[in-house]
């Protein structure tokens, strides 16, 4: 009799516990960790037309928040490219960093700590005025090239 009263009231507890804690994420935040992700992506392709502020911006935003500073190469001309390789494709290895990254930390981080974050990697890295770079959907397609 016990058992049959205590299990059903030990679910319905742990249920309400953990629908409690519920995580709430800064959709601000969001979307510009993601746009800094889509920038990587598109400007690592010849298709799309990429200023090097553009795509040291991007690299440098998530290299301040998340840690993980990847595979693009910043110190050989052209900077901020992924280095070619026949056996693996770094910039999935980077970009699937990244998103863990985040998984793991999307119900605490905030816009206003990425910010804070820019700031001190600026200075330490000197990248004066690092801000969040523009969005991808900007970004246009090199017709000089016709791809």
């Amino acid at each position: 009799m016990v058992k049959t009263v205590f299990y059903p009231i030990l679910l319905i507890v742990c249920l309400l516990f953990t629908s409690c804690k519920r995580c709430k994420e800064d959709e601000i935040f969001k979307h510009e960790f993601f746009n800094c992700i889509r920038v990587v992506e598109k400007t690592q392709k010849e298709t799309y037309m990429s200023s090097l502020e553009c795509r040291a911006f991007s690299i440098e935003c998530l290299y301040a928040m998340t840690g993980y500073e990847g595979h693009v190469d910043k110190w050989t001309q052209p900077y901020y490219f992924y280095p070619y390789s026949d056996t693996i494709e770094y910039i999935d290895v980077d970009i699937a960093k990244w998103q863990e990254w985040y998984e793991n930390n999307k119900c605490t981080f905030t816009i206003q700590m990425a910010d804070s974050l820019f700031k001190n990697h600026a200075t330490k890295y000197g990248f004066p005025g690092l801000h969040w770079p523009i969005s991808a959907d900007s970004l246009v397609t090199d017709t000089i090239y016709g791809f």
